[in-house]
């Protein structure tokens, strides 16, 4: 069995609501900040079965809005556009509801051609 849970905070400054509080459609981002926490099990790629080492992983992280990807800090933006191109943009459309473990299983496992014991031996983490 699988179980996870995840925490959203979304928070708008109040000179933010005022802005937006007018006739019309506003322009541009909202100005946001978000914070998100999620507690899971041990990711796949570790190879750790979940009846032989008790625990669990806990993320954090934070983001806010920007008004365009310009504004995104030039160190990221170079990184950004030299190795993740992808991530230059949004995508046009909603994708597949995926997550790490059924890309793991797609992408590693082969959709079940191989086993997840077996992948962890192939990758010396038997």
């Amino acid at each position: 069995m699988y179980a996870a849970q995840e925490m959203f905070d979304f928070s708008v400054d109040g000179r933010e609501v005022v802005a937006r509080t007018g006739s019309g459609v506003p322009t541009g981002a909202m100005k946001t900040k978000i914070s998100w926490a999620r507690t899971s099990p041990w990711a796949p790629f570790m190879c750790l079965a979940e009846t032989d080492v008790r625990g669990q992983l806990t993320y954090h992280a934070r983001s806010w809005s920007l008004g365009s990807y310009g504004q995104i800090e030039p160190w990221l933006r170079a990184e950004v556009e030299a190795n993740h191109p992808l991530y230059k943009a949004a995508p046009s459309a909603p994708g597949p509801s995926e997550n790490s473990w059924t890309s793991f299983h797609t992408k590693q496992l082969g959709r079940g051609a191989t086993t997840w014991a077996g992948w962890c031996a192939a990758n010396g983490r038997a």
